[in-house]
């Protein structure tokens, strides 16, 4: 899920495999269309690409698994061409986790395999995508289960998780045909990573992550210490950690200057809250108290199990998606 902002919003989801673009001619997201954008999505993430939304997703049917890119015809997102493989695999499980960012002017995707454990980044040929190059490989014998793509001081870079650790690596060009030999370990030793993001934040790479074991959650923050993300502090910045399921399905941007993360906040596995805060400073480094933006109760179904945040005429903006009454 991923909210895309220009003059109008633009909110591309998930639902039962088909992917669907949600659009409004009105920052207040009033008036919505949507548009069957695919179907057999999974692990979507989406940008825009050269003035258009383009969405890059986890193509899971019965014959092939693919990682799949398609670009709109148009700005608002109305028409949209047939997807184009970016690579391709037959194993049941292969490329659960897809990333994508603009790079160099390119659209460029990373992707794990979870059964060759390889993590792997590609880069467009042209601005729009309509041809891609050759898969690299970054990582093998590696596990990932989260991982984020971003232009880090002209090259590209990813965060990921791995075997409870969270880390960080940069290419070593501005295309990323090249990467570093061995990654940055962020965060080490801790308890079920499951879900990250990374933005700049003042300059520098930032990266927001929940961790946790089975009875309470964390929703954690750290900021490199260069703008490379050469190196990064020795601790991190709890922002919440006050439910057992804290900071599910994150989602972070820089609203007015300052970080700020919107995420799902759940208490005994029943009561669930969108919950909505931000840093006091530019750096994060110290943390405001959490905003309810919306709570419900039900045991068996999730208020949040999206978010996209973003920032509409100036103000923060959340896109959620969730199986509760109509959500």
């Amino acid at each position: 899920m991923r909210l895309l902002t220009k003059k109008f919003m633009l909110l591309i989801t998930l639902l039962l495999g088909v992917l669907l673009l949600h659009q409004t001619t009105q920052a207040s997201g009033t008036t919505p269309q949507t548009v069957r954008v695919g179907d057999n999505g999974f692990r979507l993430e989406g940008a825009m690409v050269n003035g258009n939304p383009a969405v890059a997703y986890f193509e899971n049917t019965s014959g092939a698994k693919a990682v799949k890119y398609m670009r709109a015809n148009d700005a608002l997102g109305s028409s949209w061409p047939a997807p184009i493989t970016v690579a391709a695999n037959n194993s049941p499980v292969w490329g659960m986790d897809v990333s994508m960012a603009v790079i160099a002017g390119n659209p460029a995707i990373v992707f794990s395999d979870r059964v060759n454990q390889t993590l792997s980044y590609v880069r467009a040929n042209d601005a729009d995508g309509t041809s891609w190059g050759t898969p690299t490989v970054i990582f093998s014998s590696l596990e990932v289960r989260s991982l984020e793509l971003l232009e880090v001081d002209g090259r590209p870079a990813v965060a990921y998780k791995s075997s409870n650790s969270l880390y960080f690596v940069r290419a070593t060009d501005a295309t990323g045909t090249g990467w570093a030999a061995t990654p940055t370990l962020v965060v080490g030793g801790i308890v079920s990573i499951t879900h990250l993001d990374m933005v700049l934040v003042n300059a520098r790479p930032a990266i927001a992550f929940a961790f946790g074991g089975t009875n309470v959650w964390e929703l954690g923050y750290i900021r490199a210490d260069d703008a490379q993300g050469s190196t990064w502090p020795a601790g991190y910045v709890v922002v919440d950690n006050t439910a057992d399921r804290t900071g599910e399905y994150l989602s972070m941007a820089v609203v007015n200057g300052k970080p700020a993360m919107a995420y799902n906040w759940r208490v005994n596995s029943v009561s669930e809250t969108l919950r909505y805060v931000q840093a006091t400073d530019a750096d994060g480094t110290a943390w405001g108290t959490p905003v309810n933006v919306e709570s419900g109760s039900d045991s068996s179904s999730t208020l949040a199990n999206a978010t996209s945040l973003a920032v509409i005429d100036g103000y923060p903006a959340i896109a959620y998606e969730g199986n509760k009454r109509s959500d």
